[in-house]
């Protein structure tokens, strides 16, 4: 008996159907060629659209500025305009300090460049950002001065109003997810892993519009509107804080456990009826603010203290301080356990293999030829504890602090004008440990002084015998810094009214040695 042959029919069919199978072969493997990126393309573009935000920025219970975000829509992509302002201290009387901040992101959420501008009286300056792949490039500019920097880091690293968006388009908010993002943030801004725990849900109530009493002359909720949100914790460069977030990924609300938080509300009340307000409340706003001033300033004496140290930390306001967050203070020489800091005169001994630091400062140019040369020549003769011990009393011969608004604040720059801020000094000399092999990081935080916060910028560095991060205050040429620094961050500036967000409320009350915690 003889094969049968397949009709032509049958042929047909058969091509028909590999040709079909081909196809769905080919566009899967299209799929996974682009990856995540046009998934989150395309539910950005469905779950995003124009919305504006107003927020009053309290102090305790005293309204001290206003702030405001928007997102819009472009062709690709978005931008996101977040606007800051506080009444802060300046010269016997209040001024306006400001910030500006645009973010472009791309139709995926990625950030293509950031610009961001601050004024408050002759401090005005500016700061570009733009991350390309797994580099960050910034430029600053104030008055004459004027340069570019860049740092490389291992990952692509993205802003924190970008991850937020994300993690929302992406499932990551659900209550007790826990997310690491390399985020950049803090201006001068530096990158750094970055921890985001997702809280419970809850709702926030706000007034979304607002009319004038016609008994009074004042501004009065009109309507109020009340939007799911989701309590984030986050551990950014910039220390622990807490925001609420809605489906989206949109700030709805922002909360520095020792400093001001963000009430959403109407733009009337939050800034119009606010600036009506405040030449009238002036007191009450200096009063909210604490009392903080640069420890590098003409007079003070730095703190030289080697003993253990003991804080007690709240806030002035009488609210509660989150040990979830200020836990994250820890780690290093500073331990923190209900409600009291412990700062010892060295960190305990690590037995973990030294990883790198972690902190990406593209202001820290540690890759320079002139930082190379000026660390081997520091150093000469000396290694490991001891060569990084001769970089930080080298520092003061290197360049003197200059705290007005247009000395350098990078490393090269201070470096090259042998003068810079504080800011610029500390960084000067992560840059020299570097160069060197070292784990170095820069960091910024507090001593306090009675009532009074003096705030500072110092260096850490790791211990290559011990595996342990050593605090070195490069400022006023010590090789290890006194006990009554308490670092709060990882990045930005050491400005008091940089810090003032996230210091407005601290109170740190010195502990007798006798006393228990």
């Amino acid at each position: 008996m003889s094969p049968r042959l397949p009709s032509l029919r049958a042929l047909a069919a058969v091509a028909v159907l590999t040709a079909w199978a081909v196809a769905l072969t080919l566009l899967g493997l299209r799929s996974l060629g682009q990856g995540g990126a046009a998934d989150l393309s395309n539910e950005a573009s469905l779950r995003l659209s124009p919305t504006a935000s107003w927020f009053a920025v309290y102090s305790g219970p005293e309204q001290v500025g206003s702030a405001g975000i928007t997102l819009d829509t472009l062709s690709p992509g978005y931008r996101i305009r977040e606007t800051v302002t506080m009444e802060v201290p300046a010269a016997g009387a209040l001024a306006r300090a400001s910030r500006l901040t645009e973010s472009h992101l791309s139709a995926s959420l990625t950030v293509e460049a950031i610009r961001s501008r601050f004024s408050l009286g002759d401090r005005q300056h500016e700061w570009t950002l733009s991350p390309t792949h797994d580099t960050l490039t910034v430029g600053y500019a104030a008055g004459t001065l004027q340069f570019g920097s860049s740092a490389t880091t291992p990952t692509p690293a993205i802003s924190l109003s970008a991850a937020l968006y994300r993690l929302a388009l992406t499932g990551g908010l659900a209550p007790g997810r826990s997310r690491e993002v390399l985020v950049f943030e803090g201006w001068p801004p530096a990158a750094r892993a970055t921890t985001f725990q997702v809280g419970r849900d809850s709702v926030v109530s706000f007034a979304d519009s607002a009319a004038i009493d016609p008994a009074t002359g004042m501004f009065t909720a009109a309507h109020r509107d009340s939007v799911a949100v989701t309590e984030v914790r986050v551990n950014s460069p910039l220390g622990p804080h807490r925001l609420w977030v809605d489906r989206r990924g949109a700030i709805a609300g922002v909360d520095w456990p020792l400093g001001v938080r963000w009430v959403r509300s109407d733009f009337d009340l939050a800034v119009q009826a606010f600036r009506r307000a405040a030449p009238g409340r002036e007191a009450g706003i200096r009063m909210a603010l604490g009392n903080l001033t640069p420890l590098a300033a003409p007079g003070t004496l730095p703190d030289t203290s080697r003993r253990e140290r003991r804080f007690r930390i709240d806030r002035r306001d009488g609210g509660t301080v989150s040990g979830a967050l200020m836990v994250q203070l820890g780690g290093g020489r500073q331990a923190l356990l209900a409600g009291v800091m412990r700062v010892s005169p060295e960190a305990p001994t690590s037995p973990r293999t030294p990883r790198a630091d972690g902190t990406y400062d593209p202001l820290v140019q540690e890759s320079a030829a002139e930082i190379q040369t000026a660390a081997d020549r520091a150093t000469a003769g000396t290694t490991g504890m001891l060569a990084l011990d001769r970089l930080a009393e080298a520092i003061p011969r290197m360049a003197v602090v200059d705290t007005s608004a247009t000395a350098p604040e990078d490393a090269l720059g201070t470096l090259r004008a042998h003068r810079g801020r504080p800011d610029g000094l500390a960084r000067l000399y992560v840059a020299l440990a570097r160069a060197r092999g070292a784990d170095a990081r820069y960091v910024v935080g507090v001593a306090p002084r009675g009532d009074t916060l003096l705030t500072h910028a110092w260096a850490e560095v790791r211990d290559p015998s011990s595996n342990a991060w050593t605090a070195v205050d490069p400022v006023f040429g010590r090789a290890r810094a006194g006990t009554g620094l308490i670092r709060l961050a990882f990045a930005g500036s050491s400005h008091p009214d940089d810090l003032r967000t996230m210091l407005a409320q601290a109170r740190f009350t010195s502990l007798d040695s006798t006393e228990a915690p």
